[in-house]
């Protein structure tokens, strides 16, 4: 009764005193008061990314008259030919540069990753946390630039999903440190721990990749980096490689969704979804939920949350479950023949405008 009192009258303040005094365990737990809402993420998840995009632009846009001016400097054209790339030649001479900035990307992003998970446990930012995340972020900024002094500044670079991740990680990155220092209060309190940077995750797996394509295509390894593990010094063949990176990719994927669905539990149920569901023998449903437990049960998970009640939904549920498996079962059969007709030449022809010999 008394943390109900205090999660419905006392202040946030006064609820964690009273959490103190109670000898609560955990007072940053003290109820609704200290748990940030859907309207409160709407600006930083998602308005913040998109004015980033904008201010990108903006940029991209006076790089790019920038970038074209300096052109005419010999100087500048052999340092991008040689340590860079351009669009018209992407593989610039040396890789030297281009395999740093790919290390330094698969570092702090693994980095940024792990931050997000330390702060999921305390739920706050200490003062060191953000100078570290402002630090890593003047970093990934840089290789941010780089990576669009690669594509010459067009601005339809900034719709790739490199530079997507990029604009819609940074500002969550930044701005613990712009609070700390400058008093900017984007992020809602108890809420700043909710940002976006787990899907750098996906950037690790990118920078990865492009380190083993970099060793495929210059004909060398780049020792210290992840891509050196295909290399033939270590023994690793291109089926161990695969699997490598088989298990990397999953290892992202699920770091991704983990954190959407403890952000998502975190901010709660959003108001347009309140008030939706009707009681049944089945429980409290709507139709999403049965959307969520007809995809649960024809995956053959079933977690067990819900379960038909009556006759005819249940003999609805025996033949989509037999439905969904039989559609599984050839549609997956289609498609490993229709890759395996591709491998092998046979697949279907398609005319195209040039001339078919």
């Amino acid at each position: 009764t008394e943390q109900v009192s205090c999660n419905l009258v006392q202040a946030p303040n006064g609820c964690a005193a009273l959490a103190r005094d109670r000898s609560w365990q955990d007072p940053r737990t003290c109820g609704d008061l200290k748990r940030p809402t859907w309207d409160s993420m709407i600006f930083p998840l998602f308005a913040l990314p998109v004015l980033a995009l904008a201010a990108a632009s903006v940029l991209w846009c006076v790089l790019k008259l920038l970038y074209l001016g300096i052109w005419r400097c010999k100087p500048f054209r052999r340092f991008i030919n040689t340590h860079v790339g351009s669009v018209s030649s992407p593989m610039p001479r040396s890789v030297t540069l281009v395999t740093f900035m790919l290390r330094v990307q698969l570092i702090l992003s693994i980095g940024s990753v792990f931050v997000f998970i330390f702060k999921t446990y305390q739920r706050e930012i200490p003062p060191w946390v953000a100078w570290l995340e402002a630090s890593v972020g003047v970093l990934l900024f840089t290789d941010f630039v780089f990576s669009g002094c690669k594509q010459e500044f067009r601005l339809s670079s900034l719709f790739e999903l490199g530079a997507l991740v990029d604009l819609a990680t940074l500002p969550g990155i930044f701005c613990p440190w712009l609070q700390l220092r400058l008093g900017w209060d984007i992020w809602p309190e108890h809420g700043h721990w909710i940002t976006l940077s787990f899907f750098r995750s996906f950037q690790a797996v990118s920078a990865s990749e492009k380190l083993q394509s970099l060793r495929t295509t210059s004909g060398r390894p780049t020792p210290g980096s992840s891509a050196s593990l295909a290399g033939p010094n270590v023994g690793i063949t291109e089926e161990g490689y695969e699997i490598l990176k088989t298990l990397v990719r999953f290892v992202a994927l699920m770091s991704c969704f983990t954190s959407m669905v403890l952000c998502f539990e975190a901010l709660g149920e959003p108001e347009c979804f309140q008030g939706t569901k009707f009681a049944t023998a089945m429980g409290d449903i709507d139709f999403f939920t049965m959307v969520y437990w007809v995809m649960e049960t024809v995956s053959t998970v079933g977690y067990g949350d819900f379960s038909p009640k009556t006759v005819l939904s249940k003999a609805t549920t025996m033949v989509g479950m037999f439905a969904g498996v039989a559609l599984f079962t050839i549609q997956v059969g289609n498609l490993l023949q229709t890759m395996s007709n591709q491998k092998q030449g046979t697949g279907s022809y398609k005319p195209t405008k040039r001339g078919h010999v």
